[in-house]
């Protein structure tokens, strides 16, 4: 989600923009698009964008990888905590949202770390940066210190890795794990290979020569197979709903990244250079970060007119200001659902572009001028 190498993979520029979609449409439901009905989003989706970020991952020294990480994950988490937790606190002082936690010291800075990491409402789904900033340390001084002691360190930091998740995961299956504080560990663990598998498809992907026929036949009759068996293969690490059939989870999440994979290689071939694609795939941290807020916003317009002229009468003001996720109107068949999504992808991307972008560029500018003139 923040490496400039991946803007020249058009392929897995794709799979972002795959992901982000994925992951605004999976809050905006009931939309069966892209296949929800058989690849279900909650299926891989996170575990998609881990898979992303192991591919991308790139060896340095052990100050500049944290603080370059840290900055770019826990930096700007901490920052829209912030932002968000000032928001939501006045829009409840003036009785607009009933939901949010109070603005202090706790929920800055020491419960994003601990429990669903919700406790401001319109930042929910960045969660995932808490967890993947982890996952990259982790693995980080595992290679280094396998690298420092000259063993092969693909292959250990395999099984070590796989079997830092098992463990965890039996704890955990076991009801050994089951308070609050042990939740960032255990989606640290569950997550943790398929960024190893990343990294390993980096090294191989010369030998992804498979059919495109072959592919899509193995993993939809591996699809078939799952749901027919097990009935539910998604789950959410976010709220934990998730089961003890962790290794099905695992197949599950394989099975649709190996799926969506090929889908954005076929992307990728016919529609290179695409504005939208590109777009979305090299804006996925803003729309993670604000698509809640924006469809909230949304809403706020749309109960405004509600109150004033009586012309949106499904409009529920009480589930509204008691629930971040409701959608006006959520009984239909989807087309108000994916309007929602669209606001949540669009929206973003336009404050980042538009906004944030052009103010960068002036602070470098700055910088620049601040540096000749002191010279």
């Amino acid at each position: 989600m923040e490496n400039k190498e991946k803007t020249w993979n058009y392929k897995f520029l794709v799979l972002e923009a795959l992901g982000i979609i994925f992951v605004v449409m999976g809050h905006n439901q009931p939309i069966n698009a892209f296949f929800n009905n058989v690849f279900l989003f909650y299926q891989f989706h996170m575990a998609l964008f881990v898979f992303v970020s192991g591919y991308f991952f790139k060896d340095n020294e052990v100050k500049e990888f944290i603080a370059k990480k840290t900055k770019k994950l826990i930096g700007v988490y901490i920052i829209w905590n912030c932002i968000y937790g000032i928001i939501v606190n006045i829009l409840k002082y003036v009785n607009i949202v009933n939901y949010g936690n109070d603005f202090n010291l706790y929920n800055i800075f020491v419960a994003p770390f601990i429990g669903s990491s919700n406790q401001f409402g319109f930042n929910a789904p960045a969660w995932f940066m808490i967890s993947l900033y982890f996952i990259q340390l982790i693995y980080f001084f595992i290679n280094k210190l396998l690298n420092k002691i000259k063993i092969k360190e693909r292959i250990s930091t395999a099984i070590i890795t796989v079997f830092f998740a098992i463990i965890v995961l039996k704890l955990y299956q076991k009801g050994l794990l089951q308070s609050e504080y042990w939740k960032l560990l255990i989606r640290v663990a569950f997550l943790l290979p398929f960024y190893l598998l990343g990294i390993l498809y980096k090294k191989y992907e010369k030998y992804d020569k498979l059919n495109n026929y072959f592919i899509f036949t193995i993993t939809i009759i591996v699809q078939a197979i799952l749901l027919q068996k097990f009935g539910r293969i998604d789950y959410n690490l976010n709220t934990f709903f998730i089961g003890n059939n962790y290794i099905i989870y695992f197949i599950a999440s394989i099975n649709g990244i190996v799926f969506w994979l090929r889908i954005s290689d076929i992307i990728a071939r016919h529609f290179e250079n695409n504005k939208i694609i590109e777009c979305i795939g090299k804006n996925t941290l803003p729309i993670m970060m604000h698509h809640l807020f924006c469809e909230f916003l949304l809403n706020l317009i749309i109960s405004i007119l509600n109150e004033k002229i009586h012309i949106l009468n499904h409009f529920n003001q009480v589930d509204f200001q008691n629930n971040i996720w409701y959608k006006y109107d959520n009984s239909s068949n989807g087309a108000i659902n994916l309007i929602y999504a669209i606001i949540g992808i669009v929206i973003p991307i336009l404050i980042e572009v538009k906004v944030f972008n052009k103010l960068r560029i002036r602070g470098k500018s700055k910088e620049t001028n601040n540096e000749k003139i002191t010279n």
